[in-house]
């Protein structure tokens, strides 16, 4: 299929409208090829002076990602996210733009919905005779999509984690124990859902030792997350010791009632070990 799309360049109507169709090539257009016929592909070569096998490679499913020029052309395949009927939801095909001094061209086997993230300039200052930034504009919204998909697939991970580890806690040691874990593990990761911070494991810290001078190695060895100084030297060198989700740089760090919020304070080793600490 072969779509035209056109922004009317300064000076040819008052106003312009935003990017529209076009029922006819001009110089200046943006020509969208989703899976084209021969014909489509050959009228397209001829009307732009773009050589076929620029046209025809990004329809390889397989094809690489790479830039090439030649005689004044140039070409760009990138692998773009899409979303499948297969059980394997999300995947990639080539997305194949090419340039030269007059056009800007498209190429796809799949229909990548592009000139709707343009439609009605939703996207600032987008222009099919500014090739380039339009080139820029078309990579970002991928960027965004790829982004946008990998958060899903790491909320599908994550909930899939989350119940592979309530099945085997339930197998070992009782549904008793796994609904202890997962409540835990919500008040850490769901504090929001109103989960039970109380659940998670903790240890009471009298107020007067707090008051009397504290850092953060004394409080990992008091809470048994390190055996030495020595340990814990290490371990915060090696960025692997977290207060309230921020990463501990000295092991020198005081500990103060700054802190501490409703009484509680979370410390975390390492990415799985998580240890509150409550002021008596």
């Amino acid at each position: 299929m072969l779509t035209i799309y056109r922004t009317p360049q300064p000076g040819q109507v008052d106003n312009p409208p935003a990017m529209q169709q076009a029922a006819t090539m001009q110089k200046g257009d943006w020509l969208n090829l989703v899976n084209p016929t021969p014909e489509e592909i050959r009228l397209v070569s001829e009307q732009t002076g773009i050589a076929e096998e620029f046209i025809r490679y990004p329809l390889d499913d397989e094809e690489l990602a790479r830039v090439e020029t030649e005689d004044g052309q140039i070409l760009i395949i990138v692998d773009v996210p899409v979303i499948t009927d297969s059980p394997v939801i999300y995947d990639t095909t080539p997305l194949g733009i090419v340039l030269n001094d007059d056009f800007f061209v498209t190429i796809s086997l799949n229909q990548l919905d592009l000139y709707n993230s343009f439609a009605g300039g939703r996207v600032r200052s987008a222009a099919t005779f500014k090739k380039t930034r339009l080139t820029l504009q078309i990579l970002q919204i991928q960027t965004n999509i790829y982004l946008k998909f990998l958060r899903d697939i790491n909320r599908r991970y994550e909930a899939l984690e989350a119940r592979l580890a309530y099945e085997v806690t339930k197998l070992v040691h009782g549904e008793a124990e796994a609904e202890k874990a997962q409540a835990a593990a919500q008040a850490l990761f769901a504090p929001q859902a109103g989960a039970n911070a109380a659940e998670l494991p903790g240890t009471e810290l009298p107020a007067a030792e707090l008051a009397n001078g504290l850092d953060i190695l004394a409080l990992l060895s008091k809470c048994g997350l390190i055996k030495s100084n020595g340990e814990g030297r290490r371990l915060i060198a090696d960025g692997g010791v977290y207060l309230n989700n921020e990463r501990v740089a000295e092991h020198t760090r005081p500990i103060s009632e700054a802190d501490f919020s409703n009484g509680r304070l979370l410390l975390r080793k390492g990415k799985k070990v998580y240890h509150q600490v409550i002021i008596k």
